[in-house]
């Protein structure tokens, strides 16, 4: 009896783990965007957190989470292979709950890539939703938050400053 227990608390720590370190936070629609849900209704809807790739169960639509639960679709799969190495870390929900978690229409990631200058450390995306380069607000926010792939980075000699809005970066 006292193995099962273990087992069963071992269980529950390995799922509690591998949801947080998946990018997932405990949230519901009555939460504001980004807010975690009190702790009556988190048992309800677990939402993706910030940075995290999805995808609604039975659609192909990639989508990541940006800052104040914007929802940015990516449009294919060249776009995609600009900004990540590979499919690992997509996150497929349920219907239900990417309805219930992502109540805000959606932007698309036009010709989203990666660029920087070769003699500046800064990383930008490109957003076409802005129509401008965002830049990323740090490495830990590329490779922690977003896991873009470094190789991905294209490294141009310079970048318009006209096309850059250093206002609202990508956090």
């Amino acid at each position: 009896m006292n193995r099962l227990r273990r087992t069963g608390l071992t269980l529950a720590l390995a799922l509690g783990l591998s949801l947080a370190t998946a990018g997932v936070s405990a949230a519901s629609p009555e939460a504001a965007p980004g807010q975690k849900a009190s702790a009556s209704t988190r048992a309800a809807v677990i939402c993706p957190g910030q940075g995290q790739r999805v995808k609604k169960e039975n659609e192909g639509r990639v989508y990541v989470v940006a800052r104040g639960y914007i929802l940015y679709w990516i449009p294919n799969s060249t776009v995609y292979f600009d900004l990540w190495g590979s499919w690992d870390g997509v996150v497929t929900l349920p219907k239900d709950t990417f309805d219930a978690c992502f109540t805000n229409p959606s932007r698309p990631l036009n010709n989203g890539h990666l660029v920087k200058e070769h003699d500046n450390d800064a990383v930008y995306i490109w957003d076409g939703s802005y129509g401008k380069y965002r830049q990323i607000a740090s490495w830990w926010t590329f490779t922690e938050k977003y896991h873009f792939d470094p190789a991905e980075i294209d490294v141009k000699p310079d970048i318009l400053q006209s096309s850059v809005d250093l206002n609202n970066p990508w956090t």
